[in-house]
């Protein structure tokens, strides 16, 4: 063989090696890769990736659709078994969806929820034109809260004007696995519970998120100022229950393991479910009730049977109310000595500006028909 033979049978060789390396480093190199806007409120699927191209993305979702908060928190419950609903017509948290609902579970009888209803009061003015729907569930804690003609009333003369579902077989209350008054749940528009307050306080943190769900549905909210209620205003409470409470012959209030009130009876009393009453046909004409403060206010919630006012007379440490310290239903007469009159259902103040020892409040009566629901005490 020639050297030009040999010379072109190499350079054959080289050719050859050089086409099958060119042809193993077009199979083998990767695709380039092509970037994909993800659809607004759904995951990027391998297949989107794949099949939709850059040039063909959606056009991006309108300002109120992006806005909807994701949800987050367990479904609210319908309201069920709803006896009566007050201030407007039947209303279904189905039907509310797209608002933001404040589910507020109260009675007129508690003390602490009637605490609350100045920032319901305002959140209402404020925020029911940007989408906030305020729904009250009225859960009877005692008989006479059951009444319809009693709630009405009180739902006037407490200002509350936003739709009320009587809740007298405690339907909703059992929906959602509720133990208190006051207890507030609010509501996204997907209806997902956000937040959840029992009790008193937290308002500026309830109103922050209010807030935070009208504008993520797209509400504008810069010219509505934060707050606007003291919250300072309404002192923290302590409530003496009767009726199912009595425990060895008294009852007892008790905060952070130490003693905050006692009651005791003496004359011959019923005690009922959700109330005390004197006995009538126990042999006695007078019935007394006996109060250990040791808080500077004392209210307490109470009414007469029938059309007849029950007197009481009041002391306090054995001696008449001194000007001072009576609460906003005691009185005077002609001899100096203090009394309270019970009528309707109502709390009747007591005690105030009372210093922070122990003192004994002494309540009583000769008169039948009084029944005590609930003693409060606070600063």
């Amino acid at each position: 063989m020639t050297d030009r033979t040999r010379w072109l049978s190499l350079a054959g060789s080289v050719a050859a090696i050089a086409a099958i390396i060119a042809i193993i480093f077009i199979v083998v190199q990767p695709p380039q890769s092509v970037s994909v806007a993800p659809v607004a409120d759904e995951p990027t699927t391998p297949e989107a990736a794949t099949t939709v191209p850059q040039a063909a993305a959606p056009a991006p979702p309108t300002p109120q659709a992006a806005a909807t908060p994701a949800p987050s928190g367990p479904l609210a419950p319908e309201f069920a078994r709803v006896t009566q609903w007050l201030n407007g017509p039947a209303l279904s948290l189905a039907d509310l969806r797209g608002r933001v609902v404040l589910i507020d579970v109260w009675t007129f009888g508690c003390y602490n929820c009637r605490n609350t209803l100045p920032y319901l009061r305002d959140w209402h003015a404020k925020y029911a034109s940007e989408g906030l729907q305020i729904v009250g569930v009225h859960t009877p804690e005692f008989e006479f809260e059951s009444v319809e003609a009693n709630v009405r009333e009180a739902m006037i003369r407490l200002n509350v004007t936003w739709p009320v579902a009587m809740d007298n077989d405690w339907g909703t209350w059992r929906a959602y696995k509720n133990r208190y008054w006051p207890r507030k749940y609010l509501v996204d528009q997907r209806g997902q519970i956000r937040f959840d307050v029992i009790g008193e306080g937290s308002y500026a943190e309830m109103e922050r998120r209010i807030r935070e769900l009208l504008e993520a549905g797209g509400a504008s909210l810069d010219h509505i100022p934060m707050g606007g209620v003291d919250e300072g205003a309404a002192p923290a409470q302590t409530a003496l229950f009767t009726g199912d409470s009595w425990d060895e012959g008294r009852f007892l209030a008790v905060e952070g393991g130490a003693e905050v009130a006692r009651l005791g009876l003496r004359g011959g009393w019923i005690v009922d479910s959700d109330r005390v009453q004197p006995d009538p046909t126990g042999g006695s004409n007078s019935w007394d009730a006996t109060v250990l403060v040791t808080s500077g206010m004392a209210n307490v919630s109470a009414a007469a049977a029938g059309e007849t006012p029950v007197l009481m007379k009041v002391t306090l440490d054995g001696a008449p109310v001194p000007e001072a310290l009576r609460g906003a239903h005691v009185f005077a007469g002609y001899d100096g000595a203090t009394f309270v009159e019970i009528d309707a259902f109502g709390a009747y103040g007591l005690l105030r500006n009372g210093d922070a020892g122990p003192r004994e409040l002494r309540l009583q009566t000769a008169d039948p028909g009084l029944s005590l629901y609930t003693f409060v005490f606070g600063a």
